[in-house]
């Protein structure tokens, strides 16, 4: 990023502020899960309808039902749609002002290895980033579910083999080679294992169910397989052995991806690999009083939950507790939380929390493990601040 770019005077500031502060953008190879797809709850639950409830329906069906401003690893706008927003970008803003604004999403609904690299649509053609002029960018390859995933009957033969996997992301790094500028980074991120799923939500009561408790997502997941639009029938299932099977099948893909980033060596970046840490994120959720199911989008009742309902409010009042106020209100960057947090947390209901943890465990197992991805901290980060303020925000 440049800080400015209008006169010899922000040429100056340039150089002195951002010139060697190993400054770089982000980027997100996903599916909908990096898309941060996000259906409303109020849309289906009878005491929650309104005809406020439905005024972002039209930009919210011209995204494809997408947030990714709020998503883990790109969001960077107050969440309004509940909870706060945290992300992999926003920590990386914070250590280096000279990130501002450097982030691309490119995460689409139903993407898989074989769609990335197969289809006219490929998301890697959309990457934005000149290998001769741009700074190096850390690319983050996380597509945790739709491998495996799928709506046909006979789901484990249309999941993909460990052979294709292996194949299809060698492809991948190969092309990213060519587009990305040198001394740039990846991190592929394995599988999730969606046992998490059936097991903490099908006996919970659905949107559908809830005014009448006549609806669980067990009996929802059966419905959607009779009209054959199941988005994942391996996990969303009754029958434990295929949750078993597709779980196996996720862990094998997951062991290709870890070989991968083990074994090939790029001109361009390195290659790194770390689990989908779901276990860790609601480990975490539940020690701080939350449980695992408000870690699951309430409507679709399969990807990561956008919201965690009122013990969110436990969560930020265990930080406040255990480290002070001030702690507490630099957890959560919108300014609705802060203003519970010091009004005894008694007026915001909804907390977006699986994102923030997420963005908290990825930025802090970089951190630890691979700490040359993220570069050092910029010296400068005050004075850019001082000069610039926030130059429009995000």
């Amino acid at each position: 990023m440049q800080l400015c770019s209008m006169s010899k005077v922000c040429e100056s500031f340039n150089e002195m502020l951002s010139s060697g502060t190993e400054s770089e953008g982000i980027i997100l190879l996903g599916d909908s899960a990096g898309a941060h797809f996000h259906i409303p709850p109020e849309w289906l639950t009878p005491t929650q309808m309104s005809v406020e409830a439905f005024a972002n329906l039209p930009m919210a069906i011209s995204n494809e039902l997408d947030w990714p401003q709020f998503s883990s690893t790109t969001g960077f706008l107050n969440s309004t749609i509940g909870g706060w927003t945290d992300s992999v970008y926003l920590y990386l803003l914070r250590r280096n002002l000279c990130n501002h604004r450097d982030y691309q999403n490119i995460a689409k609904n139903g993407t898989f290895i074989s769609f990335v690299m197969h289809t006219c649509a490929c998301p890697m053609l959309g990457i934005a980033r000149n290998q001769q002029n741009d700074k190096p960018a850390i690319v983050i390859y996380e597509m945790i579910g739709n491998d495996v995933c799928n709506g046909y009957s006979d789901t484990v033969k249309h999941m993909t083999q460990p052979e294709e996997m292996c194949s299809n992301t060698i492809q991948t790094l190969q092309y990213l080679d060519t587009q990305l500028p040198k001394g740039s980074h990846v991190l592929l991120i394995g599988l999730a294992d969606g046992r998490f799923i059936w097991d903490n939500l099908h006996d919970r009561y659905h949107p559908i169910g809830q005014l009448n408790q006549d609806v669980n997502y067990g009996q929802m997941y059966t419905f959607l397989g009779c009209l054959q639009i199941n988005p994942c029938v391996g996990w969303m299932n009754s029958n434990s052995t295929l949750r078993d099977i597709t779980s196996e099948r996720a862990f094998q893909l997951s062991e290709v991806l870890r070989n991968i980033a083990e074994s090939e060596k790029y001109v361009n970046f390195d290659v790194a690999y770390m689990d989908f840490p779901l276990k860790q994120i609601a480990e975490t959720w539940q020690k701080a009083g939350g449980e695992g199911w408000q870690l699951i989008e309430p409507v679709d009742g399969f990807h990561p939950g956008q919201m965690a309902y009122k013990t969110g409010i436990a969560y930020l009042a265990t930080v406040k507790a255990t480290h002070g106020l001030y702690a507490a209100l630099r957890v959560a960057s919108s300014s609705m939380v802060r203003e519970c947090i010091v009004d005894k947390f008694l007026c915001f209901p909804h907390l977006q929390i699986s994102s923030a943890i997420m963005a908290r465990f990825v930025w802090q197992k970089i951190v630890h493990e691979w700490p040359q991805i993220f570069g050092k901290v910029n010296p400068f980060n005050e004075e850019i601040a001082a000069v610039f303020k926030d130059l429009g925000g995000y």
